[in-house]
């Protein structure tokens, strides 16, 4: 079942969603055939670190978004607005990734395309059937920090950290 941006509960699922969904649409991670496309994932498919050692033993990649946390709140009334920050974590198995059943394409490449996916892109809050006006309702790449390598003993391990606007 779809979720609803007027029901404030579900706003932050929404955000991760969307977010999640603007880079699965991406045509760089998603070409033909479909055993080449780089698994996109939330935390919504249950057991996600099993999930993600799935993913990176059979293509050598994944993508997995979560809401990190909000790092500033402001009170409006009886409402909250939130800055909510969103991450997309590149995991790379370079030698499953570069071999015979891997997508070979790069962490740092898959980073890139990331980037450009979701930065000042809708963040599936606008009001349905509206259209979508810019500087409201979108990502925003980190501006001091857009993508990290992180330390990681078994992956390449980028994220690529963007913030978003949500009214409770």
């Amino acid at each position: 079942m779809p979720s609803n941006p007027e029901n404030f509960e579900e706003r932050l699922v929404i955000v991760a969603d969307a977010f999640a969904a603007l880079i699965a649409a991406d045509a760089y991670l998603s070409p033909p055939p479909p055993a080449l496309q780089v698994p996109v994932l939330t935390e919504r498919v249950g057991d996600i670190n099993q999930t993600i050692a799935i993913a990176l033993n059979k293509l050598g990649v994944c993508v997995t978004v979560v809401a990190a946390d909000a790092d500033s709140l402001e009170r409006t009334g009886d409402g909250l607005s939130l800055r909510v920050r969103i991450v997309a974590q590149i995991s790379e198995l370079y030698l499953i990734n570069q071999g015979a059943t891997g997508t070979k394409k790069p962490a740092l490449a898959i980073t890139t395309r990331v980037m450009k996916a979701v930065d000042r892109k809708p963040n599936g809050l606008d009001a349905g059937g509206s259209s979508h006006l810019p500087w409201l309702n979108e990502f925003r790449l980190l501006e001091e920090q857009p993508f990290r390598l992180t330390k990681d003993a078994r992956y390449i391990v980028y994220q690529v950290t963007a913030t978003t606007a949500v009214e409770l």
